[in-house]
């Protein structure tokens, strides 16, 4: 099987559909794949895997969720697929933004509810002016009290999920919760996912040799790979708190 070919296949199938939408609302062959470059010149998130999302984009223009004269919501959108490509909601939503869930496309505002994302324009600076409370966290129970905090987090969708991070108890699972939690802002940074709202909340899985074996952000993105932080990192924005985990 050649992936190349598929993904190539599946690139070019949502550029044909996103110049016949823009054809049916009366542009040329010409203006259609013009405003196309224009997307892709001024969205540079919009490429790779997420190019066939090109279609659901030029709709939410269309439709006038988005306004190709106001260069913010080309901004806005950049920040969206910085986010959209880590979180759980790609997998429930197609290149149309079609929900699996609605059962129809969404609008971009429910597209970042379903991400998690505010898009506030205003430039995010990690704030390193805070104290952060560490949480053994024992049971799944104790976890979901947490869940407002993390809604998007996999490990509270279900106790047997985690168990499988705890390996049932063997390992310690801790919740470090920065003193701003409840009114940070889902805003990504220049430096996603280590921004700061990345660094509001941060899990932490302590193995049976006393061993840091996972550090997750808030964001919970796949690039992670469970090594948010090294244990230096960890300990320096942890201060005193960072002994409880040991």
């Amino acid at each position: 099987m050649n992936l190349k070919k598929i993904c190539d296949g599946v690139e070019q199938r949502a550029k044909h559909a996103a110049l016949s939408l823009l054809k049916q609302e009366g542009y040329s062959d010409e203006e259609a794949r013009a405003f196309l470059e224009v997307l892709y010149e001024k969205i540079p998130n919009l490429k790779g895997s997420l190019r066939p999302y090109v279609q659901g984009i030029v709709r939410w223009f269309l439709e006038g969720d988005l306004d190709d004269e106001n260069p913010e919501d080309f901004a806005k959108v950049n920040t969206f697929l910085k986010v959209f490509k880590t979180s759980p909601a790609h997998d429930a939503l197609d290149r149309n933004f079609n929900s699996e869930i609605s059962e129809r496309p969404v609008s971009f505002e429910e597209a970042k509810d379903l991400v998690g994302v505010d898009l506030d324009p205003t430039p995010v600076k990690i704030d390193t002016e805070h104290t952060y409370k560490v949480l053994r966290i024992n049971s799944f129970d104790d976890l979901v009290k947490y869940a407002h905090l993390v809604p998007k987090w996999c490990v509270i969708a279900s106790e047997d999920v985690f168990n499988h991070y705890t390996l049932d108890g063997i390992n310690r699972f801790y919740l470090c919760i920065r003193d701003d939690a409840e009114t940070v802002k889902a805003t990504p940074g220049d430096i996603f996912p280590q921004d700061d709202y990345g660094f509001s909340v941060i899990a932490v899985i302590i193995d049976p040799e006393n061993e840091v074996a996972s550090v997750t952000s808030r964001w919970n993105t796949d690039d992670e790979a469970d090594v948010f932080l090294s244990d230096e990192g960890l300990q320096s924005i942890l201060g005193d708190e960072y002994y409880e985990l040991f």
